[in-house]
């Protein structure tokens, strides 16, 4: 991907994350502070760009394989 499109992809999910968190928070007093709508940005990206890629979920202390499009949607929702 390289470093100037990973930087694209990041900085345009913490920006689209702002928008969405106004939108459904208008006249709100809370601040939207952090990196997280960035970081699942660029997780939803990977799902989405890679499905099948195998990725590891800790389950009390056990590994368990999962596909990454299974494994990041626990992750998110």
């Amino acid at each position: 991907m390289g470093i100037i499109n990973f930087l694209i992809l990041y900085f345009a999910s913490g920006v689209g994350a702002a928008l969405f968190h106004a939108l459904f928070n208008l006249g709100s007093e809370i601040p939207c502070i952090g990196a997280s709508g960035a970081i699942f940005g660029v997780l939803a990206s990977y799902a989405l760009l890679f499905p099948e890629r195998e990725v590891y979920l800790v389950v009390r202390f056990i590994y368990v394989k999962v596909p990454s499009i299974v494994g990041i949607s626990i992750v998110v929702f």
